[in-house]
């Protein structure tokens, strides 16, 4: 995945967007608290001609695993920025990642029927739940989580 890259640190674009396997760039506008939706959706190679500088570095704190599948989620070097990842647990190849500017402090993560279920500390002292569809990660929905 073009998006991502894989040395001795791992590490994602910066933009907050939807980046999938196929080179497809999903642009998130929006915000956790009030919601977020998709802004515009061009080729990955596209961006990275138009903005070739504008990587960060991913630290996993929370991986679950369903079906060969792994999700994974943590922080980034980007301050204050989350990120959520899918990829196959045989190959270790991504299908898609999520980059949020506003998603720190992931606190668990795991897999409901065809959802990845992130939730946060974001609404503190509640916490946020990110709803992702794994086959379509860029129709995920945010529910405000209750008496944590």
């Amino acid at each position: 995945m073009k998006a991502l890259r894989i040395s001795e640190d791992m590490e994602c674009r910066y933009e907050d967007a939807v980046f999938c396997a196929n080179g497809a760039f999903h642009m998130i506008v929006g915000s956790a608290e009030q919601g977020f939706e998709v802004n515009r959706v061009i080729d990955i190679g596209q961006l990275l001609e138009e903005q070739p500088i504008g990587w960060t570095t991913m630290i996993t704190t929370i991986e679950a695993e369903s079906d060969g599948l792994i999700g994974a989620t943590g922080e980034t070097s980007y301050g204050g920025a989350g990120y959520i990842t899918l990829r196959n647990k045989e190959t270790s190849e991504p299908k898609w990642a999520i980059h949020l500017s506003n998603m720190n402090n992931p606190k668990a993560i795991r897999f409901e029927s065809v959802y990845l279920i992130v939730e946060t500390d974001l609404n503190f002292p509640n916490g946020l739940a990110f709803k992702i569809p794994i086959e379509r990660p860029w129709d995920f929905e945010i529910e405000k989580l209750k008496g944590r």
